[in-house]
């Protein structure tokens, strides 16, 4: 094994030997060299075609993509431009107005993201009757994420808001930069229950802040989030998938186990009817999405978490029985990501998408053997999502067993004897090392022959005709020791008559 590393990546070259037979030839099947720089037969599942710097192709895992779900309220991917977006991509809420850019410069995860580039860049959105911001009674649990890179830090600029107020006191939802750290700030928004008695369900008011603990980096993507828990009253604020602060919106300020009453969350009815994301705030968002329920967990990888596939074309090596003996694979797996190839090889036709014949992990100790192969190459990424392997080129080299040469010098006499009547054929003997025998095809009409004998390894053989009185036109091939054996095409036609 030849191995040779290039900075945090490593290039593999893997080699099985075996005897060549003069009836064979090397040929070569690859992608991603000169041979196929653009990988045009190669079929990508959840991967794409990446050109490099110096002109050439790879094939690298598709970047994570946010999924929505029947539980999404409001979603912004930033992939549509200011000037033609009118609602939100869950298509719940309708854009009053908006100014942002859609940079594909600063692109996350291989989608362009929204800038807020001007003090006065912003999305404004109208809050429907009956939706989730529009909520007075109870909000029930909630997310509320986004991915984060800030241009520069200024004290209060607003990254989300769904907030107002009555008689001087402010209620309501915001996302702030203060003092260069996140800080979420429920204001006035939890409840206390009390019981129906007077007409009303809901009294004291409380308000709750979170700030990260560290201060935000400046032009560093990095996801933040903050979930409530109805059931037990959690108020967290995360980043990048790690809780980073914890309060419980309970009566008592603890959790539920000491039988504490959980706060409701609800929005005050005179807190307008606008909601605003980037107000005043200068960077980068991507995926900003309010979903109606608290995750657990956020998967915050850099590459997708599905099954990446590089799906080679049937490759025809024009004989059976043919061997893989060397492959070549160049890649880049950075951290512990890995590319694993499988191969699978039939001597019967088959298309691409055939479930048979069945894959198999590519094994220099017992190769498939087939006139027809066929790759895949499975591209797995880090288990924490941050590295992708990257495929640069593969290269196969098959030994393809040829038939042999059909027979030469090859010569039929008749030969008479009381009551019977014999042909027999002669010819010279083939110098391929893995020759096994001889056939030979015979009958009464030129280029027709119905009757075959298998005469083994001899060089002349007596056939038994049963009548006299027709010429008898004979062709001898060879064949070979493989299984299934390589026949050679037929020899001269010579022809003998019997009187």
């Amino acid at each position: 094994m030849n191995v040779r590393c290039i900075n945090y990546s490593y290039i593999v070259i893997l080699i099985l030997c075996i005897s060549s037979l003069s009836s064979a030839e090397n040929i070569t099947f690859s992608a991603g060299d000169q041979h196929d720089p653009d990988w045009k037969n190669t079929r990508l599942n959840t991967c794409s075609l990446i050109k490099e710097n110096d002109g050439t192709h790879c094939i690298m895992p598709n970047y994570y993509h946010f999924r929505t779900n029947s539980k999404t309220e409001l979603y912004f991917s930033f992939n549509q431009g200011w000037n033609t977006i009118k609602n939100d991509d869950s298509g719940n809420y309708r854009i009053s107005s908006s100014k942002y850019t859609t940079d594909n410069h600063a692109a996350f995860r291989g989608s362009p993201t929204g800038g807020f580039i001007y003090y006065n860049d912003r999305v404004s959105m109208a809050v429907p009757e009956g939706s989730w911001l529009d909520n007075d009674v109870d909000c029930g649990s909630f997310t509320i994420e986004m991915w984060l890179r800030p241009n520069r830090l200024r004290e209060g600029d607003i990254i989300f808001r769904r907030s107002g107020s009555a008689g001087g006191v402010v209620h309501g939802i915001e996302l702030r930069i203060e003092q260069g750290y996140l800080t979420w700030y429920f204001h006035n928004f939890f409840y206390t229950p009390l019981p129906d008695t007077a007409g009303s369900s809901l009294s004291q008011v409380s308000s709750f802040t979170l700030r990260s603990s560290q201060p935000i980096p400046v032009r560093e993507w990095h996801h933040y989030a903050v979930t409530f828990n109805r059931i037990n009253g959690r108020l967290t604020a995360w980043c990048d998938g790690n809780e980073d602060a914890i309060v419980w919106a309970t009566e008592n300020r603890t959790g539920t186990g000491s039988g504490a009453t959980v706060l409701v969350p609800h929005f005050y009815e005179h807190e307008g009817t606008q909601a605003y994301i980037g107000f005043n705030y200068l960077g980068f968002l991507e995926d900003f999405c309010i979903s109606r329920y608290a995750k657990q967990t956020f998967p915050i990888f850099s590459y997708t978490d599905e099954q990446v596939m590089a799906i080679g074309p049937v490759f025809d090596t024009g004989s059976t029985g043919s061997i893989l003996n060397d492959y070549t694979v160049h890649a880049l797996t950075p951290g512990s990501s890995q590319i694993v190839v499988f191969i699978r090889a039939s001597d019967t036709k088959f298309s691409a998408d055939d479930p048979y014949p069945i894959w198999h992990t590519l094994n220099t100790a017992s190769p498939q053997s087939g006139r027809y192969q066929q790759w895949r190459a499975q591209l797995i990424t880090s288990p924490d999502g941050k590295y992708a392997a990257s495929l640069q080129d593969i290269s196969f080299a098959f030994t393809v067993h040829h038939p042999p040469q059909p027979p030469i010098g090859v010569k039929a006499a008749a030969v008479l004897s009381a009551g019977a009547a014999h042909i027999t054929v002669s010819w010279n003997r083939n110098t391929e090392d893995d020759l096994a025998g001889y056939k030979i095809y015979y009958g009464t009409r030129s280029g027709y022959y119905p009757s075959v004998i298998d005469a083994g390894a001899v060089t002349e053989y007596t056939i038994n005709v049963p009548e006299r009185g027709h010429t008898y036109y004979c062709v001898i091939t060879a064949y070979d020791t493989d299984v299934p054996m390589h026949e050679s095409a037929y020899s001269r036609e010579v022809t003998v008559t019997i009187q």
